[in-house]
C-alpha cells in the first residue's frame, strides 16, 4: 500500500508503468539474436593482443556497438512514464486544504472540479465537503482527494459554505476553492479575507443563469429573466412553441393548458441547464387504486368505498394481504400487512391486549395481537396494533370488534394515503430536495423537477495563490524528449547504412 500511495503521489495512472514490460521481447531479441562467425587473420593478431589490453575501450565498442538497443530501451520507458503522466511538483506548500462545494449551482461544473483537484493538489490534502452537512478528510494524497470530489455529486440544495469555512482554517495549507461562491456577499467576502491571508486558487467555472422555470401549476408556468436587459425566448410546451418577452429581472407567468399523463415545458439552454426543464404530470384519475388479496371482507370493502378518490382494483397502486400469497407478497408494491399474512413478518401467537390508537383517533380496544418477533430493525411491541417499516403497514391486530368503529374507515385511509397519496396534481408533481427520487424526470407516474433560483452573480475572487504547490503533468516535455531519441535512433541507422 505504501508504494501504491508513493507512485500515485508521483504519476497520474501508475498502470501506465506496465507499458515498461515491453523491455522484455526487446532483451529477448538482443540475447538470443545470432552472432556473426568470428575468424582471426595471422596479420591481425598483433591489434587483438592491443585490445584485450585496454578494457576501457572495449567497453566503450560495446556500448557503441548496442547504441540502438539503449535508445530502444530508454524510448519504451519514456513512453511508459508518458502513459503514467508523471507529474512534477513545482517550489511552494506541501499540504493543501481543498473545499469542494456541493450546491445544486456546482452540476454543471463536477468535472471541472475533479480536474483542478488533479492538477494543483499537494502531496498531502485536507479535503472539506460542504454539502447540507460537512465532511472532512484529513491527510489524503492527490489521487485520493480526486476521488473523494468525484464521488460526491452535487445536491439538489445550497451547501453550508460557512461551517465548510471555519473547517479549513482550523487546518494549514494553501485553499484550493472547488466552487462559484453562490452564497452571497457575506460569504464571497469572507472566503477572499481567508484567501488573501493563506493564498487561494478558485477553479475556473463557466456557471451562468440567465433564464429558468421557476414555478407550474395545474394551467400555468412561471419564467424568471436573471440577466439585466431585455430577452426574448422559445418556450415549449410539449410540441407547441411560444414566444415570450422578458425585461430585465422579470418574472412572467405563461398560461398552459396540460394534457393527461406527461407533459414537457422547455426553455433554450443556457449555462446552468437544471431549471431550462420542467416535467408536468396531469393526473388523469386522481384516485388510489387499493388490490385486496385474501377471504372476502365485507368491513374493508366498505370502508375503501367510503373513502374519496380511492378505489378497488384488480392492479392496485397498493397491495392488501390477508392472506398466505407468497407472489403477491414479493411485489414492490406498497403493503398492508393483515394478521392473516402473519407468517410473512415473524409472528407467533396472539394475546388479548388492551390498544389504543394515536391521535387524531382516541380509541381504546381490547382485542388480540400477535407477538412479534424480535428482528434488528424491527418494531417488537405487542401492543403495536398498527405501526410502518419502510413501504409496509403491519395491521396487526384481531379487528373483530373494531369493525363497527364510525373511526375504523380513518384509520385505513389514514395508512392508505400515507403509503399512496391521492394523485393530486400537487402529489404528484414534486420538487426534487423534497421527493424519495435524487433526480429531476418522470418516475412512477410522478414529475420530478428542479425549480430553484440560484445566483447569477458568480465573480472570481480574483487570489491565486502565491504558495501554492502546482503539480503539472509533464506529458508533453516527455514526448518531445522521446521525438529527439527516436530522431537520433533513424540518424545513426542512416548513417551504419542499415536503409541503404
Amino acid at each position: 500500500m505504501a508504494i501504491q500511495q508513493i507512485l500515485q503521489n508521483i504519476f497520474l495512472n501508475p498502470l501506465g508503468l506496465l507499458g515498461i514490460l515491453g523491455l522484455l521481447p526487446l532483451i529477448v531479441f538482443y540475447l538470443t539474436r545470432p552472432e556473426p562467425e568470428r575468424k582471426v587473420m595471422p596479420s591481425m593478431e598483433f591489434f587483438q593482443q592491443d585490445e584485450r589490453r585496454s578494457r576501457l575501450q572495449n567497453a566503450f565498442r560495446k556500448l557503441q556497438n548496442n547504441i540502438i538497443l539503449l535508445l530502444n530501451i530508454l524510448s519504451i520507458i519514456l513512453l511508459s512514464i508518458g502513459v503514467a503522466g508523471l507529474y512534477l511538483e513545482s517550489q511552494g506548500a506541501e499540504s493543501s486544504v481543498i473545499i469542494y462545494d456541493r450546491s445544486v449551482s456546482m452540476h454543471d461544473e463536477h468535472a471541472e472540479a475533479v480536474s483542478t483537484v488533479l492538477s494543483e493538489a499537494s502531496t498531502s490534502n485536507t479535503v472539506i465537503v460542504a454539502g447540507e452537512d460537512v465532511e472532512v478528510y484529513e491527510e489524503v494524497n492527490r489521487q485520493r482527494a480526486a476521488d473523494i470530489v468525484r464521488d460526491n455529486d452535487p445536491i439538489y440544495r445550497q451547501s453550508n459554505m460557512a461551517s465548510a469555512l471555519q473547517q479549513a482554517e482550523l487546518y494549514e495549507g494553501n485553499i484550493i476553492l472547488l466552487s462559484n461562491l453562490d452564497q452571497g456577499d457575506s460569504i464571497r467576502e469572507s472566503y477572499q479575507e481567508l484567501g488573501s491571508e493563506r493564498g487561494l486558487r478558485q477553479m475556473d467555472y463557466s456557471t451562468e443563469n440567465r433564464w429558468g422555470i421557476v414555478d407550474v401549476s395545474e394551467n400555468s408556468v412561471e419564467v424568471r429573466n436573471y440577466q439585466e436587459r431585455q430577452q426574448n425566448l422559445e418556450l415549449d410546451i410539449n410540441t407547441e412553441e411560444r414566444e415570450i418577452s422578458l425585461g430585465p429581472g422579470e418574472t412572467k407567468q405563461v398560461e398552459a393548458e396540460f394534457e393527461g399523463g406527461r407533459n414537457t415545458v422547455e426553455l433554450p439552454v443556457d449555462d446552468f441547464r437544471l431549471d431550462n426543464t420542467a416535467y408536468v404530470v396531469n393526473p388523469e384519475d386522481e384516485s388510489v387504486e387499493v388490490e385486496y388479496h385474501g377471504p372476502r371482507n365485507q368491513y374493508i370493502s366498505t370502508a375503501i368505498e367510503s373513502m374519496e378518490n380511492v378505489e378497488s382494483s384488480v392492479d392496485g397502486d397498493i397491495i392488501i394481504l390477508n392472506e398466505e400469497n407468497q407472489q403477491v407478497y414479493g411485489s414492490d408494491k406498497p403493503k398492508i400487512l393483515m394478521q392473516g399474512s402473519a407468517s410473512h413478518w415473524q409472528a407467533s401467537e396472539s394475546a388479548e391486549e388492551e390498544i389504543s390508537f394515536d391521535q387524531p383517533y382516541s380509541i381504546t380496544i381490547n382485542s388480540g395481537v400477535y407477538d412479534i418477533q424480535p428482528t434488528n430493525d424491527s418494531l417488537t411491541d405487542p401492543k403495536r396494533a398498527v405501526f410502518r417499516e419502510g413501504e409496509t403497514y403491519y395491521y396487526n391486530i384481531e379487528d373483530s370488534e373494531f369493525r363497527s368503529n364510525f373511526m375504523y374507515p380513518l384509520v385505513w385511509k389514514d395508512m392508505i394515503y400515507q403509503l399512496e397519496p391521492s394523485k393530486t396534481f400537487a402529489n404528484v408533481n414534486q420538487e426534487v430536495s423534497e421527493s424519495e427520487f435524487d433526480q429531476p424526470g418522470f418516475h412512477d407516474g410522478k414529475a420530478v423537477n428542479y425549480l430553484g433560483n440560484p445566483r447569477t452573480g458568480f465573480e472570481s475572487l480574483g487570489l491565486e495563490s502565491s504558495s501554492s504547490s502546482i503539480k503539472e503533468n509533464q506529458v508533453s516535455m516527455i514526448a518531445l524528449i522521446l521525438l529527439i531519441i527516436l530522431s537520433s535512433e533513424t540518424l545513426i541507422m542512416l548513417q551504419r547504412g542499415v536503409y541503404r
